[in-house]
């Protein structure tokens, strides 16, 4: 039997937690470790918050529906996992913006909306003649962000190289779904570093390759024919008999030479190290008065939803030119994007009827979020036959909301992260807290995180166990 202080407790069971332990099984198979571990999950199922559910022969996710293949990371964890052939493409990968009741097309190279040359802001219709002008003089005379700079306010920075409204109606709106939050607290630091470059009217698309293939008009998405819960299910297999659900953690501590795990106070368990990746709003509950992480305790976090809406496809009168459209928080509308599934997944594209996914919430409507679901659906299908001319009800739909998703305050909140892991540091060596968020969300920096937690925890236990070994040998 491995003893208590040889176990890894990850507290929580999305993919970051999922990845951190199929990394720690592979260290200990690999490098025949004296170590196990444990996935401890506060809900029914892990998976965090995906959710893939199905309306007729259709798989549809009713959050995050897409892996971002831009990252190497992503590629090799499909290939690890043995998930290519399961994989499928997407038909395009840049929505419209939705403005002044018409839809905008971005048909130039770009990110986020922003051309990858200044002169292409003369395309986008979406601007006036004369903020196109003041856009382009702007993208033309910008600097480029230097590490000094890298503390700036992302807001101050974009509005001076990009102008108000390109920031405001093009790179918010978009980035806003990638899980950015909200560029009111966010540093140069925190965006894409490939906004960094964009605007240069002498950067050509060939001189910059590696630029050229991270822009929106590469076909970079894909997902998996079942959804990306099937992404989960193949992350859990390998790692099944080691996984606990509802086990909900209330606090970790010191005993003695271990760290104690309290479930509400029915239940201990005791663990050698501790990989934190969970919510905001439940990482703030997990440390006693030792721990100074009051400040955490206030943390709010943005509500988001997502609702899935089935439609005869002669009930929707009005179409974006692409897979679906972005609508700007400068609107009177809650639908934050929409995607038409029927065209950014190839083996929709001749389903017999049609299926939007319709995205919801932002910073300041968390009263919405919490409303009773049946007033949600309402407004939403108020707000679709306005903006697509839906003439009917829908033949079906399904809904998800999340309390707690992103912080309102990502740079305030992560500093107190940091301050905490600190403070941990000294008093719980063998603790670790997720950064997901830090760099942005998604499945992506999921992974990212999960590879780090794995290998950081491993190398925290083997500096622990050569401790005790120095004290055993210095004793005797």
């Amino acid at each position: 039997m491995i003893p208590a202080k040889n176990r890894i407790v990850i507290i929580g069971g999305g993919i970051a937690g999922l990845v951190a332990a199929n990394e720690i099984e592979s260290r200990i198979q690999e490098e025949n470790l004296p170590y196990t571990y444990v996935v401890l999950e506060t809900h029914n199922k892990v998976g965090g918050h995906f959710e893939t559910i199905k309306m007729d022969a259709y798989y549809l996710d009713l959050s995050t529906s897409y892996l971002d293949i831009r990252d190497r990371s992503v590629v090799d964890y499909i290939k690890k996992l043995n998930l290519e052939q399961d994989v499928e493409g997407t038909d395009s990968s840049k929505p419209d913006i939705f403005l002044y009741n018409k839809f905008y097309p971005i048909s130039y190279p770009s990110f986020a909306g922003v051309p990858m040359r200044a002169i292409d802001i003369f395309k986008q219709k979406v601007l006036t003649p004369e903020r196109r002008l003041g856009s382009y003089f702007r993208m033309l005379f910008a600097f480029v962000a230097k590490s000094s700079d890298a503390e700036r306010s992302a807001i101050d920075y974009l509005y001076e190289k990009y102008g108000e409204y390109v920031t405001e109606y093009l790179i918010k709106p978009i980035l806003w779904e990638e899980g950015y939050g909200d560029f009111s607290y966010l540093t140069v630091k925190d965006i894409q570093p490939v906004l960094l470059e964009l605007g240069n009217p002498f950067l050509p698309c060939y001189l910059n390759k590696d630029l050229f293939e991270k822009l929106d008009d590469k076909e970079n998405l894909v997902s998996f024919t079942k959804g990306m819960q099937y992404f989960v299910e193949a992350l859990s297999k390998p790692i099944v008999e080691n996984i606990r659900v509802n086990k909900s953690v209330s606090g970790i501590s010191v005993y003695e030479d271990l760290l104690l795990l309290d479930f509400q106070q029915k239940e201990m368990m005791r663990a050698g190290g501790v990989i934190v990746s969970v919510s905001a709003d439940h990482l703030s509950t997990l440390f006693d008065d030792s721990v100074p992480n009051n400040r955490l305790q206030s943390v709010r976090c943005v509500a988001l939803g997502t609702a899935i809406f089935k439609f005869h496809k002669e009930d929707i009168i009005k179409y974006p030119s692409s897979y679906g459209f972005v609508i700007p928080q400068r609107s009177e509308y809650f639908i934050s994007k929409v995607t038409i599934l029927n065209r950014i997944w190839k083996s929709m594209n001749d389903a017999p009827y049609i299926y939007l996914q319709v995205q919801f919430g932002r910073k300041g409507e968390d009263r919405f979020i919490d409303l009773n679901e049946d007033v949600i659906y309402d407004f939403l299908l108020e707000e679709l036959k306005d903006i697509m001319g839906i003439t009917s009800k829908p033949l079906d739909q399904k809904m998800k909301r999340w309390t707690s998703s992103i912080p309102h305050d990502p740079i305030h909140y992560y500093s107190e992260v940091g301050s905490l892991e600190k403070v941990l540091l000294e008093k719980m060596p063998t603790v670790l807290l997720s950064h997901n968020g830090i760099d942005g969300y998604g499945v992506m920096h999921s992974i990212q995180e999960g590879l780090r937690m794995a290998e950081e925890i491993i190398d925290r236990m083997k500096q622990r166990d050569k401790r005790e070994a120095s004290k055993t040998t210095t004793t005797i």
